[in-house]
Formats: C-alpha cells, sequence, structure tokens
C-alpha cells in the first residue's frame, strides 16, 4: 500500500474517530441542559437521575490519562483528543480542571478512604489534604453509583465525604459545581471537537 494510501486510511480511522467521540460529547452536553431544566423545576429524583449520568460520563470522558498513541488512542476521552491534536494549552486547562480543589481539608486516613471501622469524625481527623475535582468524582462514582460501597453507618467520615461531593456539584450557588465542569469543558472543545485531520497523520509518522 501507498505512503498515501496509508494516510488515507489513517484519516478515516480518526474521521470515525472524533465522529464516535464527539457523540457521547454532544450526549454529555445535551444531559446537562436536561438536568438544569429539572433542577431548576425542583424534580428531585429526575434532576439527580440526570446528576449521576452526568457524573459517570465525566468520569469516563475526563478521568482517563492519555500516554502511548498507539495503545491508547482508541478510547475516547477528553485527554485522547488533545493527546492526537497535540494541545498543550488545552491539556493544562483540562488538567487544571480535573485538579481544581474542591473541598479543602478532607481526610487522607486510609481508613476513611476505605469507610470502615473508622471513629474519626471527618471534621476532627488529624489527616487532612485537599480533595481535587478529580478525586472527588472517582469517589462519588466509585463508592456509590457504579459501585455501592458498604458504610459501617450511615454518619460514617466516607458517608459524609460523599454526601458532601454530590452536594457541592448539584447545587447551583456553589461556585465549583456542575455548571462549573460543563462551561470549562466548553471553553476548551466548545461545542463540539474538530480537529485538523492531517495533524495527526504527522503526529503518527513521528512515532
Amino acid at each position: 500500500m501507498s505512503t498515501d494510501a496509508n494516510k488515507h486510511k489513517i484519516i478515516l480511522y480518526f474521521a470515525e474517530w472524533f465522529s464516535y467521540f464527539n457523540e457521547y460529547y454532544t450526549l454529555l452536553l445535551d444531559r446537562y441542559e436536561r438536568f438544569k431544566e429539572l433542577r431548576k423545576a425542583g424534580n428531585i429524583l429526575d434532576a439527580n437521575t440526570y446528576f449521576e449520568m452526568l457524573i459517570v460520563q465525566l468520569r469516563s470522558l475526563m478521568l482517563d490519562k492519555a500516554g502511548n498513541m498507539e495503545k491508547n488512542y482508541r478510547s475516547y476521552t477528553f485527554q485522547n483528543v488533545l493527546y492526537i491534536a497535540n494541545d498543550k494549552k488545552a491539556t493544562k486547562q483540562l488538567e487544571g480542571l480535573i485538579n481544581t480543589v474542591l473541598i479543602p481539608g478532607i481526610s487522607e486516613c486510609s481508613e476513611c478512604l476505605v469507610g470502615y471501622n473508622c471513629q474519626e469524625n471527618i471534621t476532627d481527623c488529624p489527616v487532612m489534604k485537599s480533595l481535587t475535582l478529580g478525586e472527588g468524582i472517582k469517589i462519588v462514582t466509585d463508592k456509590t453509583i457504579c459501585h455501592y460501597d458498604s458504610f459501617c453507618r450511615q454518619n460514617s467520615p466516607n458517608w459524609e465525604l460523599t454526601q458532601l461531593i454530590k452536594n457541592q456539584l448539584y447545587d447551583e450557588n456553589e461556585i465549583i459545581n456542575m455548571d462549573y465542569i460543563i462551561k470549562t469543558l466548553k471553553n476548551i472543545f466548545h461545542e463540539k471537537v474538530q480537529i485538523d485531520l492531517s495533524s495527526i497523520v504527522e503526529a503518527l509518522e513521528d512515532l
């Protein structure tokens, strides 16, 4: 196969790749708009359902690290979009979003993170750190949505922490919330991701 034919094959592949990615991204934005409507209307059950959809989708799209493009470009993630596009500025913006401090000063002890047999109140725990947005999304999805962790009691530190995270991300009056996340993502990726496919070919040739 000629070089030009190879390039054409690569462009077609990634054109399809970005088409699928944009479907997921558009779904995220559409779900967010619906979530806002339900939240404003006070429809708690349906708003929470859409909220959990958004949290899980953000976990999938935003919290996967890009590495070697030959191994990881198949995953539809924001990191891989920027890795393929070689957009270092946008990559820093995305990393800044993920590392935004969500809750300053929470427990870092292993028992609180596991959620069992901890006798410390979350506000009194001596081992403290700041919880980032990315960490908060992981905790909520991994412990209360995609997997149901067993909490030793309803007022356990782990239970308190997950509820604190969810309440802050849900609340329209908070600064770091779902509205902030989507607004930041739209500032980076706009309404639709558009990439110069010729740059992908150049990147692959450099591997």
